[in-house]
């Protein structure tokens, strides 16, 4: 897992470390930038991490397939050349797999559509205090 770091957060602690080394009286090149190192690993690694969220992608499917009974978004190219977005679940069928509809169960092909690209589902917002009301 990458850990995300604040860049305002970075460049004060890195004008920080230049200014310490700057009254420490450092003039040797090397030794400068061994301790201007040394200092930024020290500042990155008390660093709190940044508040971010993953980046989703839209994954192809000749890249990889979802998980038996994973409930997904799906790009679909129908024959006539038309680009569509549902939301299907994957079956696992022998080697094969399917994006099915989640009412019939039945794979897309059928209905003429090829699906090209694949993304999960997100999660479902909590609700708040086990009440009825989301969290934005």
């Amino acid at each position: 897992m990458v850990k995300c770091i604040d860049s305002d957060a970075l460049l004060d602690s890195m004008g920080k470390a230049a200014r310490k080394l700057d009254t420490e009286g450092i003039t040797d090149v090397d030794d400068m930038l061994d301790a201007m190192e040394e200092a930024m690993r020290e500042c990155v690694h008390g660093m709190p991490a940044a508040d971010v969220e993953p980046v989703r992608r839209w994954i192809p499917v000749e890249d990889k397939s979802p998980e038996d009974g994973q409930v997904v978004n799906v790009i679909t190219k129908s024959k006539e050349g038309y680009d569509g977005l549902d939301i299907v679940i994957y079956r696992q069928t022998g080697e094969n797999g399917a994006f099915c509809t989640a009412v019939e169960n039945n794979d897309l092909e059928i209905y003429g559509m090829h699906v090209t690209h694949w993304i999960p589902v997100p999660d479902f917002p909590q609700k708040m205090d086990g009440g009825s009301e989301w969290k934005s």
